[in-house]
């Protein structure tokens, strides 16, 4: 059985990765008319910005009560590495 070790780890570090990636890595609340993030130009006045590991941004736009998606969905190959670099800065591969 334990041919099927590696496997299986495998399979649970991507689902491990992928449930990661959809956890809120922060929150921006801004005025987007007189304040610019590096990732967007948009001007939509006041935001909520919510940002998630894997790469999503959904905008809140204050004023219309809209949510809007931007930002790029990082390839599923990236957020194993970020959550795998998360995992390291951690300890969790030294024994923990």
């Amino acid at each position: 059985m334990t041919q099927y070790d590696e496997r299986v780890e495998k399979q649970r570090l991507k689902i491990a990765a992928e449930e990661w990636g959809e956890q809120v890595k922060d929150l921006h609340v801004f005025n987007s008319d007189t304040t610019s993030m590096c990732y967007t130009e948009r001007k939509d006045g006041r935001v909520i910005d919510t940002r998630f590991n894997n790469g999503r941004i959904r905008r809140y736009i204050v004023k219309t009560e809209k949510y809007v998606e931007i930002g790029k969905l990082l390839p599923r190959k990236s957020i194993i590495g970020e959550f795998t670099r998360v995992l390291a800065d951690k300890g969790y591969f030294n024994g923990k």
